[in-house]
């Protein structure tokens, strides 16, 4: 049975009971409760993706295209110290550092579980 057929019988079975009884009230509100506790933990997972996403993907992301950069231009003067030979070309092939080392931990999803001790 599906979640659609089953909200087909509960709709159809609170339609059949007489409005007078507590029976309808309490489905009514218990459905309503339902619904809203959905939504609610819809909002909270997206809230920790959200978070997840830019605290720790966006961060890896923005060092992956740097380190990308940094690869790019040391292999421009390695191909220049290839070429030369020079001591001058390799003192700035060695000088060129990555400067952007960031420690971003291994945490590969949104639920991230927090703990309140120090």
């Amino acid at each position: 049975m599906k979640l659609n057929d089953f909200g087909l019988l509960l709709t159809s079975a609170i339609n059949n009971i007489d409005e007078n009884t507590n029976i309808k009230r309490e489905l009514i509100l218990i459905s309503d409760k339902h619904r809203r506790n959905l939504i609610k933990n819809k909002e909270n997972i997206n809230k920790k993706q959200e978070f997840y996403l830019t605290n720790y993907e966006n961060k890896r992301e923005e060092l992956r295209m740097s380190y990308d950069v940094y690869l790019a231009n040391r292999k421009i003067l390695l191909d220049k110290w290839k070429e030369t030979g020079s001591i001058a070309d390799l003192k700035n092939l060695v000088a060129y550092r990555f400067e952007n080392i960031e420690n971003i931990p291994n945490i590969y999803t949104y639920d991230i579980k927090i703990s309140k001790l120090k």
